[in-house]
């Protein structure tokens, strides 16, 4: 949705989402982890770290005119996930993201939530790798904690998603380029 489009309203969260040969390669180690329920796992193209999640909001041109004015002033950088799994709760696995936290202070600053969604606070960036339903899938999340799942990847922008059947990219708007005084790694 660049600037000039209508509106559009729906399940909405601005996040980044790890290049697709990242995601297959991640998949490919978790079930190198585990032959358990694979039910248990998500799906390649689920694999995303939420930097805000809005709720069923409409965002207008003029909300992504200000995350691309204000992405576009933070420098593209690399993430790092790991270095093993953590239970949250019973119900959710997670790779732990880091270098995210000042991506997710500026879209928390600059675009606003529904009024019913709770949010982190403080923000843990995070990859959810298992959603475990089933008292056997969450017996065997248990296990999964503390199994290494470790890597990086370049960021290089930042996107609009709506969770709908599964989650589509709307709008991406791009980071600065890294520069030699901030490493890249922001």
């Amino acid at each position: 949705m660049s600037s000039g489009h209508a509106a559009v309203r729906g399940r909405l969260f601005v996040g980044l989402q790890p290049p697709q040969h990242l995601r297959n390669r991640i998949r490919l180690d978790l079930a190198a982890l585990s032959d358990g329920p694979e039910s248990a796992w998500v799906g390649a193209d689920h694999l995303h770290v939420t930097l805000r999640f809005l709720g069923d909001v409409s965002v207008g041109p003029e909300d992504s005119d200000t995350l691309r004015a204000a992405f576009g002033r933070v420098s593209a950088r690399t993430l790092s996930f790991g270095p093993a799994l953590r239970l949250l709760g019973e119900r959710v696995l997670v790779a732990p993201v880091h270098g995210a936290d000042d991506l997710a202070a500026l879209t928390r600053a600059s675009v606003a939530k529904a009024a019913d969604v709770t949010e982190w606070d403080p923000f843990f960036g995070h990859l959810t790798v298992s959603l475990p339903g089933t008292a056997g899938e969450r017996d065997w999340a248990q296990t999964m904690a503390g199994g290494a799942l470790a890597g990086r990847w370049p960021v290089d922008e930042v996107c609009l998603f709506m969770s709908d059947n599964g989650y589509r990219v709307l709008d991406r708007f791009p980071l600065a380029p890294a520069t030699a005084a901030a490493g890249g790694e922001g």
